[in-house]
């Protein structure tokens, strides 16, 4: 090998050397100790001037910190900063709010980086704020370096400033002037509503599963969802492909297993078809199918797998007395409903043009089932009443007028079980209605097609409905029937010729459709599906990954192979970095210089608390943790059984319809709030009690790992080891961590 190729081997070894690392990697390695926990000082720095008696600063969300969260803490020892999802003078009143409060406490505020951030800084300085927050999701730009110069060149106020994930972002923010620097850009993924295919033949958005549910890997296999997080937010690119009606919000860095076509022409690609230019390797003899980044190849094909293996139940079995209110009501209907074509056609057909009708006359319940066809389409109408009467034991009535025919099941037991489907852009089919006999899910697809569907002239299956949940069902059936996913897209609403309509109160409709070829498109082992475009949307949002329990760490999102980005160990700086890295390299920066760093995102226990610090943090930012606690903003409801409190993220369309919120994610000053890309989630967070409880188990599960550790501060923390687990230590270590005190009610060691 020669020098020159020498120095580029180890250029490329330097170049992909670090490994990142986030908290469930590694665990502190206790020493030798003479402290007692409730001796050590958690006394520490937020900025240059300011100190906290202890580590927790509440993050700058609008369910989170508000003036009586920011008291509370406070009085705890540590600071809120309050969120800027406010007017001016309203922010500006929560922090007067905490300073006339009893006692000198501190509170912390957020600002922005646009124009208005100068008007919002005045008035919190007016207010007497003890730090200003520059609020962003990425530090490490022009933008964010020239208004924090400004804003410390305009007013003596400390200034806090992030977010970065690198020692060269940390100096940037240090020379600009600020006086601490907020750690915390997360791995790459998808952005919420990315729809996930699980292993009982349904989806679920990557946002709603959760750690012991099952997916299908590129195999086809079913496999556990070892882990579930929102990785932080991150830049994300607009990709979209044949197979998914939906586009795909992802970072651009992320791993799709993808055939590359970036090599090959125009010409050979008539030539040969996708699956014989996948088939041949490259000149050099590389293969063309691999693992490679969403960004990374200019043109090429996503794959989904030839076969899966789902786990769904052979036979169905419907007992209709459970939907009677008297059994002996029952004597007409059969009561016992099996499997069968019939019943997956009238399933079918009423997911495509029927509706449930239920109604109170008096003291009595009355229902019925309804089927709405077109003139041409009595054959239809024929069909459905002979497979009603034979999976009921009832015929129905055929109403014929003269631009509709119309198929009436006059039965409350009937109409009570059909209202579990849903109505109009929500119909679906319940999970456990979905079973692997064949013959019943050929029923349930001919139904959809004779209802919302047809047979084109070129022979293609099509599908079309307002209900996203079932053109994936048409999808799933079409592969498990004919072997293949087909192509899908989605349509602007349209008001359909109706005159005076208004296509804003419109919904999309989706549509899919299986061509003809489609077997064409088979490799051995995958699907072969055509890539249509990427686009830059200038956007950074909330993302979400999956650690899957499987050699391949792969999953299907939005119908292509994905790998989990928990394994990629290779980091770009300045794009992202697992946390625990991130905080170890911006806290070596940020000590030769003199200032603290903030630790912000991904604490689930006091455990990672412990971690943060560890690695290099001086103070921890939390948020989600603190949803839910009786100080933090919002009224407590009861649900299903449970008590919760409401929790949005900064970016989610709830947050950004007051316009104070979207600067953050560099949407500007959108009026039309329908025009506002949604980029957090909103949902319930379980009611937790009172902070002060919350705050003892976190500041006392720190202490107890001080203890461990011989650390009686939170300097000598820092100086602790680390030592790195595998996924079974990661297991293994969760009901054991040696930072938790105790289980605390609001610990779950699936999260």
């Amino acid at each position: 090998m020669g020098q020159e190729e020498l120095e580029g081997l180890l250029s490329l070894e330097r170049k992909f050397a670090k490994e990142g690392l986030t908290f469930d990697d590694v665990l502190i390695v206790p020493a030798e100790s003479s402290v007692l926990p409730a001796q050590a000082s958690t006394r520490t720095r937020l900025t240059r001037t300011i100190s906290l008696e202890i580590p927790l600063v509440a993050a700058a969300m609008d369910t989170v910190t508000e003036a009586r969260m920011a008291i509370a803490l406070a009085r705890e020892g540590g600071i809120g900063v309050i969120h800027r999802n406010l007017p001016v003078e309203e922010q500006a009143a929560e922090v007067a709010e905490v300073k006339r409060s009893e006692g000198d406490l501190l509170v912390a505020a957020a600002v922005g980086t646009g124009p208005e951030g100068f008007e919002r800084a005045a008035a919190l300085v007016a207010a007497d704020v003890d730090a200003l927050v520059v609020d962003t999701s990425h530090g490490h730009s022009q933008g964010v370096l020239e208004i924090v110069r400004e804003l410390k060149s305009r007013f003596d106020v400390q200034l806090i400033a992030g977010n970065v994930a690198t020692a060269e972002g940390t100096h940037a923010l240090a020379e600009a002037g600020a006086d601490a620097i907020k750690v915390g850009m997360g791995p790459g993924c998808f952005a919420a509503g990315t729809r996930v295919l699980m292993a009982d033949a349904t989806y679920k958005s990557i946002e709603d599963i959760r750690p012991g549910e099952r997916v299908i890997n590129m195999n086809g296999e079913p496999v556990a969802v070892l882990r579930a997080w929102c990785t932080g937010i991150r830049h994300v690119i607009e990709s979209r492909h044949v197979a998914s009606h939906r586009r795909t919000l992802v970072t651009p860095d992320h791993k799709y297993y993808r055939g590359d076509l970036s090599t090959t022409s125009a010409v050979s690609m008539r030539a040969r078809g996708y699956v014989g230019t996948l088939e041949r390797p490259t000149k050099r003899g590389a293969n063309k199918i691999g693992w490679r980044s969403i960004g990374e190849v200019e043109r090429g094909a996503m794959l989904l797998p030839r076969r899966i293996r789902f786990e769904l139940p052979d036979e169905l079995t419907i007992d209709l007395g459970e939907f009677a209110l008297r059994r002996a009501k029952l004597a007409r209907y059969r009561t016992e409903i099996r499997d069968s074509y019939e019943l997956g056609y009238v399933f079918g057909t009423f997911l495509g043009d029927g509706t449930s009708f239920l109604n109170r006359v008096r003291n009595s319940e009355i229902g019925r089932v309804s089927w709405y066809f077109g003139p041409d389409e009595q054959p239809t109408a024929e069909k459905l009443s002979d497979c009603v009467e034979n999976v009921s034991g009832v015929r129905p009535r055929i109403a014929g007028e003269s631009r509709k025919t119309t198929v009436h099941l006059f039965s409350l037991q009937w109409a009570r079980l059909f209202a579990r489907f849903g109505k109009r852009h929500e119909k679906h089919l319940p999970p456990e209605y979905l079973v692997g006999n064949p013959i019943y899910l050929k029923g349930l697809f001919d139904g959809l097609v004779d209802s919302d569907g047809n047979v084109d002239s070129g022979g293609r299956l099509c599908f079309r409905n307002t209900s996203e949940r079932l053109v994936e069902l048409f999808g799933l059936l079409c592969f498990l029937l004919e072997g293949s996913f087909p192509n899908a897209t989605t349509e602007r609403p349209t008001a359909g010729g109706l005159r005076d309509a208004d296509v804003n109160a419109c919904l999309p409709s989706y549509r899919a459709r299986l061509n003809v070829s489609h077997r064409k498109r088979h490799l051995r082992d995958f699907q072969v599906v055509k890539e249509l475009d990427k686009r830059e949307v200038a956007i950074e949002l909330p993302v979400y990954d999956l650690e899957i329990d499987c050699p391949t760490h792969s999953f299907i999102a939005d119908n292509a192979i994905v790998h989990n980005s928990i394994c990629t160990t290779r980091v770009v700086a300045g794009i992202g970095m697992p946390q625990v890295t991130a905080v170890y390299d911006c806290a070596k920066a940020a000590s030769s210089l003199g200032i603290p760093v903030i630790s912000d995102g991904g604490i689930r226990s006091s455990g990672d608390l412990a971690k943060a610090i560890a690695a290099g943090a001086d103070t921890v930012m939390v948020g989600g943790f603190l949803a839910g606690v009786d100080e933090s903003p919002g009224a407590v409801v009861d649900y299903e059984g449970g008590r919760f409190k409401v929790y949005r993220g900064m970016g989610s369309i709830g947050a950004m319809k007051a316009r104070y919120g979207s600067d953050r994610y560099f949407q500007g000053d959108v009026e039309d709030v329908r025009k506002l890309v949604p980029e957090g989630i909103e949902g319930r967070v379980p009611y937790k009690g009172a902070l002060a409880d919350i705050v003892y188990q976190l500041v006392g599960g720190l202490r107890q790992a001080m203890g461990y550790c011989g650390a009686g501060t939170i300097d000598e923390l820092k100086r602790a080891r680390f030592v790195r687990v595998t996924a079974a230590g990661v297991r293994e270590s969760h009901p054991h961590g040696v930072a938790i005190t105790e289980k605390a009610p609001n610990y779950n060691p699936e999260r």
